[in-house]
Formats: structure tokens, C-alpha cells, sequence
């Protein structure tokens, strides 16, 4: 199991944050949740190409996009209870 944060800015009228969400929602990754207004926690058993490659579906080529593997984590006041990501991201 792997985990990522996925972080970006859009710079176009699409995406839009809900489509964003919606894509998240419909990956059918095992974890995910919002953890800034801009990014996002995936727990996933795939590879960061696949990540990469499926996020980019939805993103254009103008969007800034940063996806990164994570192993361990320091977080604080997150949209979501940060306890939980962090018990995600050792239990992964």
C-alpha cells in the first residue's frame, strides 16, 4: 500500500473543484480524504505512475499539480481529524 499527497492549482474554468471530487470519489482508491483546500490524502495499493496518470485525466495543461509519495508525516489543523490521516498513513 502506498501513500500520496496530491496538491494543485488550477488556472482554468475546468476542473472545477467539484469535478475534481467527483473524480477523486469514483476511483475507487482503499483511502482518501481532503486534507487542505487544495489537496488531498490517497491511500492506494498503485503505483505513483497510475496515480499520476489518472489524476492527469482530469487536469489541464495549465493546472500546477504535484503529486508525492509519502512514508511518514507531520500535519496540523487539517480539514479532516489529523489523527486519522496520520493512522492512515501508518497503517499503509
Amino acid at each position: 500500500m502506498a501513500n500520496y499527497i496530491i496538491t494543485y492549482d488550477l488556472y482554468g474554468r475546468v476542473p472545477t473543484y467539484a469535478q475534481i471530487n467527483a473524480h477523486i470519489a469514483e476511483a475507487g482508491f482503499k483511502e482518501f480524504a481532503k486534507i487542505l483546500e487544495d489537496g488531498w490524502y490517497i491511500g492506494t495499493p498503485h503505483d505513483i505512475t497510475t496515480v499520476h496518470d489518472y489524476f492527469m485525466k482530469i487536469f489541464s495543461d495549465n493546472d500546477r499539480v504535484a503529486i508525492i509519495e509519502i512514508k511518514r508525516a507531520k500535519l496540523e489543523n487539517l480539514q479532516v481529524p489529523t489523527a486519522e490521516i496520520v493512522e492512515a498513513i501508518e497503517r499503509n
